[in-house]
């Protein structure tokens, strides 16, 4: 998104947000739960926006924010508890709420379980179990960072054409690239459009006229740290192993992705693994019922929309980041939080998500 672009939505959320400072009792309790979801919890924001892209960031300081705002407002439970509400048809007469973190990022632990430990806060982290002790670059972070390194090379739309039609990138990769005002919507293109397979064939291209990317990888929770959190009383989760867009892939691509993930955090953690997050919140319904073949009995999107047959398996989270919730200086809006709760920003662009 552009500053333009992004200075209009701040300000048209700041008008929204002015018709939600009304007292917590008129919003709540909700029908249903309050789930949400972040990525990378980092200390320094603007430091680490530089190079990885900014909606999978939330600083130590802004998280504690938010997760105040949230307690004054609902009790925090555990997904199992609100999974077996849900299962019963129990209804919700209070306002509850639960966090979760998707990703594995090491960050999360170091950055976020200390403010959650301390206020009592119960999390579940959803892992990507092929990566976890692995120096691996996550794939879409990998993408941003060698596109965020290519567009100041190409004034004009012209000039990426060239560059990517010298190293074999054409297509909806192509298209994707050349139509993007900047790397993040080019990620999310590109992500949107291609299997996994064929984005890596676009990074290992775009690379091949850089070299390699000489950053820091992200790192990622090992299986020592994972079992310390879930001793702590984290519920580990599944998040796939290599976080493929499941939609994207074969069906035969997305049962092995389900069913080894679950399986190798059953065979590291000794329990039954029940919950799971649709990397990018994306679902259509055969993936739904590769879900409920591969054995999870709950799965989170990213949006509203529900499967009939199968809602266990389709429960919506919110997912927040820095600026969620602020104002147009950039500080906490307790007014912005109450829109998010009340699910007034969740359609003001539609729902881009592939169902």
């Amino acid at each position: 998104m552009t500053e333009n672009g992004l200075n209009w939505r701040r300000a048209v959320k700041t008008a929204v947000a002015s018709a939600c400072r009304v007292p917590a009792s008129l919003v709540l309790p909700r029908v249903q739960p309050y789930i949400v979801g972040y990525h990378r919890v980092v200390e320094d924001f603007p430091s680490a926006a530089r190079t990885t892209l900014p909606a999978m960031l939330v600083s130590s300081r802004m998280l504690e924010n938010q997760l105040d705002w949230i307690a004054r407002n609902f009790r925090f439970v555990t997904l199992d508890e609100i999974g077996a509400r849900l299962k019963h048809g129990e209804p919700f007469n209070e306002a509850v709420a639960a966090v979760t973190f998707d990703d594995g990022y090491q960050d999360a632990y170091e950055q976020a379980c200390p403010i959650l430990l301390r206020k009592g806060i119960p999390a579940t982290f959803f892992v990507v179990t092929d990566l976890v002790g692995k120096a691996s670059w996550q794939v879409f972070d990998r993408l941003y960072r060698v596109l965020k390194r290519s567009f100041p090379e190409w004034d004009e739309a012209s000039q990426r054409s060239r560059a990517l039609a010298g190293v074999g990138v054409t297509g909806h990769a192509a298209a994707a690239i050349e139509g993007a005002p900047g790397p993040e919507a080019a990620t999310g293109q590109i992500l949107a459009r291609m299997a996994q397979a064929e984005v890596l064939r676009v990074i290992g291209a775009l690379e091949s006229r850089g070299g390699p990317l000489g950053e820091t990888i992200p790192p990622l929770l090992s299986w020592d740290t994972i079992r310390s959190m879930r001793r702590a009383g984290f519920t580990i989760a599944s998040h796939t192993r290599t976080h493929v867009w499941l939609p994207r892939e074969t069906l035969e691509r997305v049962a092995t992705e389900l069913a080894g993930s679950r399986l190798e955090l059953e065979r590291q953690l000794g329990e039954p693994v029940a919950h799971f997050a649709y990397p990018a919140g994306e679902f259509t319904g055969d993936v739904v019922a590769a879900v409920e073949t591969a054995g999870y009995r709950f799965a989170y999107t990213i949006c509203g929309h529900r499967d009939g047959q199968r809602p266990l398996l389709t429960v919506a989270r919110e997912l927040l980041w820095e600026h969620s919730a602020t104002d147009g200086h950039g500080r906490f809006s307790p007014a912005q939080m109450a829109c998010h709760v009340r699910g007034l920003f969740s359609g003001m662009n539609g729902c881009a998500q592939t169902h």
